[in-house]
């Protein structure tokens, strides 16, 4: 009408206007049948399937279906025969097809031979696609992107259901796409338990097809997601990254959290650190559509515009009721802006979206009415545009002079506070904000494993020191209501602020002093465990101080019937000692087994009597920080073992009879599991659930508290329905855990703890922060961690971690020992702290515990309150089953049980904790040796050692050495009957009762008693003169064994030259290899290991697996992709050629790769090509080895100074040090070179002097001119005695720390009659009463004056005048008699004290002229050095324990000079000595070494004679095994 004309248009539809007359136009193909892109379910029952195309016009049916089979129709590119559907008008042309088609696209075509009624051919040739799927996949289900069953073949392969695609390209969510390969139905890939996997597919032109699977170890699903965590920051935290909101996924692609707004916030979703991929709002920009230029109307045609952007799309939806107002897409475009989040609960942005620094403009006209101008004041906001009256002000400049301005909003709506659920879809990008709050926590169509539930997180609790000192403060409420169970002196209150008030003491002791940061990671570090009684003993004073009565006895009587369970005198000084050692071998981390006070006087210390006390028999506090110091000084953490499940104490018991009853037993473990899973955090144990305790004599006061202890008695006793708890179900979980953590589970006397007690928890975690704040240590393992309740698992690992922070420890170590595959809800104790089915699925206490830490855990570098890791006990235990040849190798990949479990643990593990902190160990304190499984038929084979050591470091987590691994350690006493006799007949020649070695060696008979032998024997001594040293598979090592009746009556050799560290053995060597190919191979740190069978013969016995890396560090270009390990399990490794299938990788290693055996560089392999696919060649005739490290060969490089090879990168692997036992003295010290043996409780001062010419080295130095003094032999009528232990009997005096001053009383009773003048320093801390001043003495230490004031008394005793002279000086003061001996010497402060000493005593020695200087061992032994000419005396030097040179390693020394300075120059100037008489007289082996001067002094002036030892046969033992001795004529036993 009137020319115009209207119609709708359906979306992409056209319709064109033309003016008649019209041409003719060329046919076109109008539809086809099946349609293009559809999927076809065919008739089972049809046998054709009819094909149809249809044109716009009549067609000449001859040129479609030419009878000679040139037809312009083809089906799958075949000419078919074809027919009109309409024998009157062919404009539909009909193909039948065999139904039986195949699955996949098939394609219909018309060429443009075809041809109209009319002849006119197609302008251009046609092409459909349709696909059958017969299995409904991927392709022909485009919308479903989780694809259950895609991860197969035991996580090694995938099963494509994607019918019709043609390409295919996988990723691990978190790594890397790999290229893309052709489609086949199964592909090899590694996928790891509990993280998704992604394809993508190429199928009909189209590369749009997404879709993920997940698996757990268990089989059962997890959620598929395309990025592996998401997180959501926002202006609510100022976009702080470390305090985003951490998504949880609740469905497939389906992240959620819930927040509170009462207000418009802006946000974007981000799955990694940083910014580089975020999601956010895709900006909106207008899109003008307009007529082309050549039509004249073109400048007056305006039509609205359409706009782009999320915001666009979510209205576009909305306002057709797709979408809901909470709805919206989100954008991955870098210029993503960001998503508007707010209470109202909806995607929808502000009406007004506010504009920053909105600059106010002109608004109307110059000249406004009254009434104009009246609106500008009052009218306020109007759409979105903020009105004001000019003010003339400077904010108002752009206004210029118009009297109204107008500007853009610049301030959010705001309302009350909603809490709002946000759901994001990281596949499709959309979004969704409701307030339904249910949709935040439904489940998803898969079971939920732990592998998907999210860990809450808070806004934190900042660091620092005074909120770590509070952290965690057990509420007064909570003490009140448990006063009643006070027993002893302290109230539970009392005990609180004890505990408080002893981590200030401790901070403030260790004063300002610099402490050691923890790593950036612990993934790269490797331990050593110690078992402290065995390992070494450094100190003799000590080895009776603390051991049980029985002990005793057989010690007096000499018959060690109960060897095994002796205390054996290893202590902390013995570490100390040997720390060189372990820095040598290559580790970083050391671990102590419990040190702590056992009142029983348990060797191996694993029920803790008091966690405030060392125990006596391995030494102090003071020598514990100091281990600490020197261990940080040469690189080493130390890392301490503890127990918090259990206490001991002489007398403890219970003293109502529930406890020894089955009913009583079994009622209270009901009853406190009732309580852990159903009360409230903070609420105590109800009145009369377990019997009350009595303490005994050794129980500490800050432990008598009732409600510390569960009460309940031995775990025998539980036996719901009657039987032992152990053996139930696994269906009944919660009574097996409430057996584990609520019966006294060990030992009778092993009391367990209440540790769901608040104040017990603080107060225990209180005693382990004082020893981070004393000590400095860097970490904690924490024993039989699956014997207490999971929220003290949390609250010990979150505060020991928060407070260590605070002190500069941010990584802070805390590891629990949780067997997971027989503790239930042992993934509690770990990472996030949650159960099985998630955080709803915790006891009640453990969700209290877990809502009170949560701002504390989230502020940590490691944000999750449980134990970092635990230990792969269940792989450790197969492997080393594989080890002694008891299973095949291949049961570890391919035995289901054995699948199933260890996939079990790992995906535990990995999904609560942190698997790569996790220990691996090969042997441990826990178990037997491995070489003693086969009652010593494999006691000899060290290569199963080496193979089970190889095991551990090339698997995930941190290799744990265990005390003598190294020095093939087998625990046996003997291998044979006859080596049995043999060694009874030596030990009855010592003395020892026929009976008494029958009970020992029928106690250690492996054969008979197999794992029933006591583990005393498999903790074996480390040390000579240890009593215990047993077998070993090195020769050297073991020619060494035998029982002694007595601890150590002298110290051992250094560790250099001790026969039980023989470093050239195999076992040793391969260590140091292995440490070092680990640290610097990623792909050996990795958790991704695939089985790697041989493929000519799948039963060799070996175990062969590859190592890949898995992307979790940043990957370096020099770095392997894959590494092969071979571990031969047979005793002659065959050297036939084996052929390993190579792994799947995204970029494959290309025929010809060379890859070497890093161990043995000699042995080449090459990857094949073969009809199967590729794989290694190792050749025949090669060397064979039981361990075998293959890399590609451009990626390996020799280790200087190793015969082996290590991986290329920036690694910082520490020079290997061949020679450190063998350098000259011209080194002195150069690379740190033997263990500091200092001052300890049981020595005297080496005798010293000087002369009186008190000039330092920077003036004018004094060195000594020693000759040989000729006159006869003559009675002594004055001697002079120096020694910083002393007695005064008259004053009360008394200053002794063991042995030596023993010697001192004796020899006040009973020398020979004339003058005994004796040398002490002044202790601040003891009373001596009136002293006379005797003089005053100048001495030059370190380039400066210090003033001695020497005071003096005297007695007369059986003819002997005994005249004492005690030296006042602030060095000397501050020291208390408790602790006589200075500190190590990595001190500065400590150098300077001998310094002093030894000059002082020189000074009197040349006042008081005495005949003959008693020298005790190294203390004053510099002294004669500072005596010339006529002031030279004859010296007698007395040694008490030759080991302690008083040697100085300068590895150790904190001093900044020493950084400066070379170190000869140094100690030049603190010792007052010219460097010249330093290399002569105290230089031995490479070290300074006090006791060298007294020696040396005596070689040259008394021609070797005047050295005396405390026994005949320490005279004879130091004359043999000490080269200091070597040369001198004769040692005189006392």
């Amino acid at each position: 009408a009137g020319g115009e004309v209207s119609l709708d248009l359906a979306p992409l539809a056209a319709h064109v206007w033309v003016r008649s007359p019209v041409l003719k136009v060329a046919p076109m193909v109008v539809s086809v049948t099946p349609g293009h892109g559809s999927v076809v379910q065919l008739e089972s029952a049809a046998a054709w399937v009819d094909v149809k195309v249809s044109f716009d016009t009549v067609m000449d049916s001859s040129s479609l279906c030419a009878s000679n089979g040139e037809g312009a129709m083809l089906f799958d590119g075949v000419h078919l025969s074809c027919r009109c559907s309409n024998i009157n008008s062919c404009s539909e042309i009909i193909m039948s097809v065999d139904a039986n088609l195949r699955d996949g696209f098939h394609h219909i075509e018309v060429l443009d031979t075809a041809t109209d009624a009319n002849g006119m051919r197609l302008h251009v040739p046609f092409k459909s696609s349709f696909l059958v799927d017969r299995k409904a996949g991927t392709i022909s289900n485009p919308n479903k992107f989780d694809v259950p069953g895609l991860i197969c073949g035991n996580f090694t392969q995938l099963c494509h259901n994607a019918t019709g695609a043609n390409w295919f390209r996988a990723q691990n969510t978190g790594g890397n796409w790999s290229e893309w390969s052709a489609y086949q139905e199964v592909s090899d890939w590694i996928s790891i338990p509990g993280q998704p996997v992604l394809l993508q597919y190429h199928a009909a032109s189209s590369a749009s097809f997404v879709v993920g699977d997940c698996l757990s170890q268990e089989d059962t699903p997890c959620f598929a997601s395309y990025h592996p965590t998401m997180n959501l920051r926002g202006s609510w935290h100022e976009w702080d990254e470390g305090k985003q909101v951490v998504m949880k996924k609740i469905d497939h692609f389906t992240w959620a959290t819930t927040l509170d707004f009462s207000k418009f916030e802006k946000a974007k979703f981000a799955p990694f650190d940083g910014w580089e991929v975020n999601y956010g709002s895709h900006p909106a920009s207008k899109l003008l559509y307009g007529l082309p230029s050549f039509d004249p109307q073109n400048s007056s045609f305006d039509v609205p515009p359409y706009v782009s952007g999320s915001e666009a799309v979510r209205n576009w939806m909305a306002e057709r009721n797709l979408w809901t107002k909470h709805q919206s897409v989100a954008s991955g475009a870098a210029f993503a802006q960001e998503i508007w989040l707010s209470h109202e609960c909806t995607a929808q942005a502000p009406t007004c979206e506010p504009v920053e620094n909105a600059k106010w403009e002109c608004h109307g006209k110059d000249i406004w009415t009254a009434a104009d101008q009246q609106w500008c004041r009052e009218v306020g906001t109007v759409d979105c545009l903020e009105y004001a009256e000019n003010n003339l002000e400077s904010d108002m400049s752009d206004c210029g002079g118009c009297s109204c301005c107008k500007k853009k909003v610049n301030t959010v709506p705001t309302g009350d506070k909603q809490t709002c659920c946000i759901l994001f879809n990281d596949l499709l990008l959309n979004y969704t904000v409701t307030d339904d709050l249910g949709q935040c926590t439904r489940e998803g169509s898969t079971t939920t494993t732990t592998t998907s539930v999210g860990l809450r997180t808070c806004f934190g609790t900042e660091i620092s020191l005074e909120a770590a000192r509070t952290a965690g403060a057990a509420a007064d409420a909570a003490a009140a209501m448990a006063a009643m169970a006070r027993d002893g002196q302290l109230s539970l209150q009392d005990t609180l602020e004890w505990s408080r008030k002893r981590l200030t003491e401790a901070e403030d002791d260790y004063g300002d002093e610099q402490r050691m940061s923890s790593p950036q990671t612990w993934h790269e570090e490797v331990s050593y465990s110690i078992f402290i009684d065995r390992f070494a003993n450094g100190d003799l004073t000590n080895d009776e101080a603390n051991i049980p009565s029985y002990q005793k006895s057989e010690l007096k009587d000499k018959q060690p019937w109960s060897v095994h369970t002796w205390r054996h005198g290893g202590d902390l000084q013995g570490v100390k000692g040997r720390l060189t050692y372990l820095r040598d071998l290559g580790v970083t981390t050391v671990v102590l087994s419990p040190i702590f006070l056992n009142s029983g006087g348990e060797y191996h210390g694993l029920c803790t009597s008091d966690m405030t006390r060392v125990d006596p028999n391995f030494g102090s506090p003071e020598l514990l920080k100091e281990l600490v110091q020197d261990a940080h000084t040469i690189g080493l953490r130390v890392v301490l073992d503890v127990q918090v499940n259990h206490a001991c104490g002489n007398g403890a018991g219970y003293r109502g009879s529930a406890s020894s009853e089955v009913d009583g037993v079994t009622q209270c473990v009901s009853m406190s599991e009732a309580v852990y899973w159903g009360m409230e955090r903070g609420w105590p144990m109800p009145a009369g659930v377990g019997s009350p305790m009595s303490w005994g004599e050794t129980l500490p006061e800050h432990l008598r508290h009732q409600n510390f202890f569960a009460r309940c008695g031995s775990r025998k006793l539980n036996r719901p329905d009657g039987k032992d708890f152990l053996e139930l179900p696994r269906i009944n979980a919660t009574a097996i855990q409430a057996g584990l953590i609520f019966t006294d589970i060990f030992e009778d006397g092993y009391f367990e703890f209440n540790t769901m007690d608040p104040v017990f928890q603080e107060v225990m975690t209180n005693m382990l922060k004082y020893w981070i704040a004393y000590a400095d240590i860097d970490g904690y393992r924490i024993g039989s961690a699956s014997h207490i309740t999971a929220d003290f698992s949390a609250y010990l690992s979150t505060h020991l971690r928060f407070y260590a922070a605070a002190l500069g420890k941010d990584n802070f170590f805390v590891v629990g020992e949780v067997n997971q595959a027989t503790t239930p809800f042992g993934g509690s104790h770990l990472g996030r702290v949650q159960g099985p089915e998630g955080p709803t699925f915790l006891p009640r206490k453990v969700q209290g515990a877990l809502e009170e830490l949560c701002g504390y855990y989230s502020e940590l570098k490691v944000p999750t309150p449980g134990f970092l890791s635990s230990y792969p006990l269940q792989e450790t235990f197969h492997v080393r089953e594989i080890s002694a040849g008891e299973r095949d190798p291949y049961d570890l990949y391919e035995k289901l049980d054995i699948v199933q479990t260890v996939g079990y643990v790992r995906q535990t593990m990995t999904t609560q904790g942190d698997i790569f902190s996790s220990m691996a160990a090969a042997e441990s304190q826990d178990m037997h040796r491995l070489l003693s499984k086969q009652g010593g038929q494999q006691a000899a084979d060290l290569w199963r050692l080496n193979v089970l050591m190889a095991w551990s470091f090339t698997w995930y987590g941190i290799p744990d050495l265990y005390n003598g691994i190294e020095m093939g350690f087998n625990g046996m006493c003997y291998r044979t009957r006859a080596e049995r006799q043999a060694l009874k007949n030596k030990m009855v020649e010592q003395g020892i009762k026929s009976s008494a070695a029958d009970s020992i060696l029928d106690g250690c008979d492996y054969t008979v008693l197999g794992s029933d032998v006591d583990k005393g024997y498999a903790r074996q001594d480390m040390f000579s003169g240890g009593p215990m040293r047993l077998g070993s598979a090195v020769p050297g090592v073991n020619a060494q064994a035998g029982f002694e009746t007595k601890l150590m009556g002298a110290n051992g050799p250094h560790w250099c030259e001790d026969p039980l560290l023989d470093r050239s053995n195999k076992a040793y060597t391969l260590a140091r290899a292995l440490i070092r190919m680990r640290r610097s191979c990623q792909a050996l740190r990795s958790a991704l290991d695939l089985g790697a069978k041989t493929l000519q013969n799948e039963h060799l016995p070996q175990l062969a697996y590859w190592k890949l890396h898995d992307g979790r560090e940043e990957f370096d270009a020099d770095q392997p992709r894959a590494m092969l390990v071979v571990l031969n399990v047979a005793s002659e490794p065959a050297d036939d050629s084996t052929k390993f299938a190579m792994p799947p990788l995204q970029t494959p290693y290309s025929e010809g790769q060379a890859f070497v055996d890093l161990l043995d560089p000699s042995r080449l392999a090459v990857v094949f090509s073969g009809s199967n696919g590729s794989y290694l060649l190792v050749p025949a005739s090669l060397s064979a080895n039981h361990v075998a490290i293959y890399a590609p060969v451009e990626t390996a490089k020799l280790d200087e100074g190793g015969q082996w090879m290590v991986c290329k990168g920036e690694w910082n692997l520490p020079p290997l040090n061949s020679e450190i036992c063998n350098a000259g003295s011209d080194l002195f010290i150069m690379q740190g070179l033997i263990g500091l043996w200092i001052a300890i409780p049981v020595l005297v001062l080496l005798c010293n002097s000087r002369t009186s010419v008190y000039l330092s080295v920077v003036k004018e130095a004094t060195p000594p001119k020693c000759s040989t003094n000729a006159g006869n032999r003559r009675e002594p009528g004055h001697v002079l005695c120096a020694a910083i232990e002393h007695t005064i009997p008259e004053r009360g005096v008394k200053v002794s720390a063991g042995g030596l001053g023993k010697v001192l009383d004796q020899m006040l009773r009973e020398h020979p009659q004339g003058t005994l003048s004796l040398v002490h320093p002044m202790f601040g801390d003891v009373n001596y009463g009136e002293l006379d001043e005797f003089t005053r003495l100048t001495i030059v230490v370190d380039g400066k004056d210090q003033q001695i004031i020497v005071y003096t008394m005297q007695s007369e005793f059986k003819g002997i005048k005994r005249v004492w002279y005690i030296l006042s000086h602030d060095i000397f003061l501050e020291r208390p008699k408790t602790s006589p001996y200075p500190p190590s010497m990595t001190k500065v402060r400590t150098l300077r004290y001998f310094s002093l000493w030894n000059q002082a005593v020189a000074l009197l020695i040349a006042q008081l002229k005495p005949d003959i200087y008693h020298c005790m061992d190294y203390h004053a032994a510099l002294a004669p050095l500072y005596l010339q000419g006529e002031n030279q005396i004859p010296i007698i030097l007395v040694l008490h324990n030759a080991d302690y040179m008083g040697v100085i390693e300068t590895d150790f020394i904190s001093d900044r000079f020493w950084k400066t300075v070379a170190s000869l120059r140094r100690l030049s100037l603190i010792f007052n000595l010219q460097i010249s008489t330093l290399r002569k007289y105290c230089m031995f082996e490479g070290r300074f070494n006090m006791l060298k001067a007294g020696v040396t002094y005596i070689k040259e002036t008394q021609k070797g004679y005047g050295i005396c030892a405390v026994s005949e046969n320490y005279a004879v033992e130091l004359k043999r095994e000490r080269t200091l001795f070597g040369g001198l004529p004769y040692l005189i036993s006392l």
